[in-house]
């Protein structure tokens, strides 16, 4: 949690993140697994999931958006 903590300023602008441990590089997917008896309880968008022993986030697909573009 320490180094997290000295690693904000790096966060709030974007830049690489420092410290033993850390990896702050590209990727297509992460995982997360708990590694003692206590369970992941993240927040992922605003709710809380419960008791979870790993997780895994990929790069879904890209979804394009069209700009609607008005004149006055």
């Amino acid at each position: 949690p320490l180094v997290l903590a000295k690693n904000l300023p790096q966060m709030h602008t974007g830049k690489q993140l420092k410290g033993r441990g850390i990896v702050d590089r590209a990727c297509r997917e992460m995982t997360m697994e708990a590694t003692t008896d206590e369970l992941l309880r993240p927040i992922i968008d605003g709710e809380q999931y419960e008791n979870l022993r790993s997780l895994t986030f990929r790069i879904g697909p890209r979804v394009r958006i069209p700009k609607i573009i008005t004149t006055a």
